[in-house]
């Protein structure tokens, strides 16, 4: 018989499903910009979802902490 280990399964698993990428240097989360510029976190977003649509930033889903995920913005 065949033997199968944990290591396996979640091999098997991460074909379907590939893990978060970790975030990279040089971008910021919307908490970061939302502190900088003293302002909440939903306007922090509504202010980085715009310099998205102006093409100045780009936004990627990223492992931001170890429990923490979210968007990250970079220079386009």
């Amino acid at each position: 018989m065949e033997t199968f280990t944990t290591q396996d399964l979640i091999a098997e698993l991460q074909e379907y499903q590939q893990p978060i990428p970790d975030r990279r240097e040089g971008g910021v989360t919307m908490t970061e910009w939302a502190k900088a510029q003293n302002i909440s976190v939903r306007l922090a977003q509504k202010q980085l979802d715009e310099f998205v649509e102006q093409g100045k930033l780009i936004k990627e889903y990223a492992r931001t902490s170890p429990q923490g995920r979210g968007f990250v913005y970079y220079k386009a």
